[in-house]
């Protein structure tokens, strides 16, 4: 089942005109839906693979740092600047001018959770006395600041720029024996957050499952201008000085989380007005939560639809393939398309960055793409081959290993 086609959402969809309805519909199930036990079964293999005993990590939550401010704000007496204190920044910051606590708050409770289970392996945020060598362990050289969701980048770059303000920390990196590693972890990311990120001056090492899908990324020409008509005629924040139409920053992310809805989704799905209802009130998604484990992701028959290829989009034909092919099919539709580049094809087929990104390697290896990363003929007989074993109609041999990916694709 769509998202569209959820109770929860035909109320919401009934209040549009008609046409603005199968924009809005078209936006629904463009959404990428992370389930919260999802969310935190990713982060938590994530962490565990960064932090060992022969390596702790020091845990931090991404949250607001005012422009200007330290990392770590306590120093010693004296001019030295020489930052001090057990305790880092807080697990948690309430919304400014709110009791409301966002993300970060299923955040600290995950972090939380980690660092007492494996007390050796993970420090809840330490503070710079914490970090320094102690005689009975050396010194911390490996920090991470999770998060759900990068969107624009800025909010993850104001706390590098807090961390760089830092006088003691960045006398720790211009040592190669004190140089802290730095890690940021995030379930999702737009393709423009991680390229603000990881261009950071401190150059930190990012983690993330999945790319995080943009109005800009799934929608181009007419549509995407009619899409961004929708959103600005029913924005329910008109003259917001912060949040416009496409939310935050105008990043327009199509991403929510049971545990909530990013403020850089536009403000038509999480604020309502007059006697409109938002589809995520105050950004809780708590009532989706059920139906995202459900539907996590959108199924491969309408993604393959949603890249030209309504015959490769038959269910008989994809119960000819087992996961790997599909994905497989999948990948080669949008090149077929002319979509190139890991970025691109993990946005518009849905499939995670390193699955996408080793099916590529594959592509390449077996000659179904070019050192260009364009078809090639072999990559477009596997597709005409995938369209002709609909009418065939053959049951699937008993051994699978002639039609295992990646030796075929053919049904």
């Amino acid at each position: 089942m769509k998202l569209s086609e959820s109770e929860l959402a035909a109320e919401w969809l009934s209040y549009f005109k008609r046409g603005d309805d199968l924009i809005a519909r078209e936006l629904l199930d463009n959404f990428k839906v992370v389930s919260t036990s999802n969310f935190r079964s990713w982060i938590s293999t994530a962490l565990q693979k960064l932090g060992t005993r022969a390596t702790p990590l020091a845990l931090y939550t991404e949250r607001e740092f005012p422009r200007g401010q330290r990392f770590f704000p306590n120093l010693a007496p004296g001019a030295a600047m020489r930052s001090v204190g057990r305790s880092g920044p807080k697990l948690v910051e309430p919304t400014r001018g709110s009791s409301h606590v966002g993300s970060e708050g299923i955040v600290a409770q995950l972090l939380t959770e980690l660092a007492r289970r494996e007390p050796k392996s993970f420090l809840l945020t330490p503070g710079p006395d914490r970090l320094r060598p102690k005689k009975t362990r050396p010194a911390i050289h490996r920090i991470a600041i999770v998060t759900d969701l990068i969107g624009s980048g800025a909010r993850m770059n104001r706390i590098l720029d807090a961390l760089w303000k830092t006088e003691t920390f960045r006398s720790w990196q211009s040592h190669s024996k004190s140089r802290i590693q730095i890690h940021v972890v995030a379930y999702a990311s737009t393709i423009v957050g991680a390229k603000a990120v990881k261009t950071h001056r401190l150059k930190p090492h990012l983690h993330f499952k999945e790319l995080a899908p943009t109005i800009s990324d799934m929608f181009h020409r007419v549509t995407l201008l009619h899409v961004e008509r929708v959103c600005k005629f029913y924005n329910p924040l008109q003259g917001h000085p912060g949040i416009g139409p496409l939310g935050y920053e105008g990043t327009g992310t199509l991403i929510a989380f049971g545990h909530g809805c990013p403020n850089t989704t536009p403000p038509i799905f999480w604020a309502g007005k007059g006697g409109r209802p938002a589809l995520f009130p105050n950004r809780s998604a708590v009532d989706f939560d059920a139906l995202f484990h459900v539907n996590d992701g959108i199924v491969f028959a309408d993604r393959l639809a949603a890249l030209g290829q309504p015959t490769l989009s038959d269910p008989e034909l994809l119960s000819h393939f087992d996961d790997e092919a599909s994905q497989a099919l999948l990948v080669l539709s949008a090149m077929a398309r002319g979509l190139r580049g890991v970025s691109k094809i993990s946005v518009r087929t849905g499939l995670g960055v390193v699955v996408a990104q080793n099916l590529l390697d594959v592509f390449q290896r077996i000659g179904w793409i070019d050192s260009e990363g364009a078809i090639t003929e072999s990559g477009l007989i596997e597709l005409k081959s995938a369209r002709q074993s609909i009418r065939l109609r053959s049951p699937l041999p008993e051994d699978r290993i002639s039609v295992y990916f990646p030796t075929s694709l053919r049904g």
